[in-house]
């Protein structure tokens, strides 16, 4: 987290939730669920995502949820992560098996 921030002091997210929400996000933006149709556990982590599993799975396999996102040609990846890894945010297509890597990090049982 940037010093001076109210997050300073504070671990990064859990990679597995952080790729959750990046999906999240993504099905949201791209128009292909609503957050009214995810569901939540009792802590409040996304249990469904409100689109088919054979869709959740396409969409997955693109990679593209887990790009940066914002401005066009965004190469920033290393401002809210350690240069060290794990890489929460890619500036480019993922190879396959950082696609590979992304599913196991979001431990969903589709």
């Amino acid at each position: 987290p940037v010093p001076g921030t109210p997050l300073e002091n504070r671990e990064p997210p859990e990679i597995g939730s952080y790729r959750r929400l990046q999906l999240a996000r993504f099905l949201i933006a791209e128009k292909l669920s609503r957050f009214e149709k995810m569901k939540f556990d009792e802590e409040g982590k996304i249990t469904s995502f409100g689109v088919e599993n054979r869709a959740l799975k396409n969409v997955i396999q693109t990679g593209k949820p887990f790009q940066t996102s914002g401005c066009p040609n965004c190469n920033r990846p290393y401002y809210n992560e350690k240069p060290s890894g794990p890489i929460y945010n890619f500036p480019r297509p993922l190879t396959k098996s950082e696609i590979e890597s992304v599913k196991r990090e979001l431990r969903l049982h589709t």
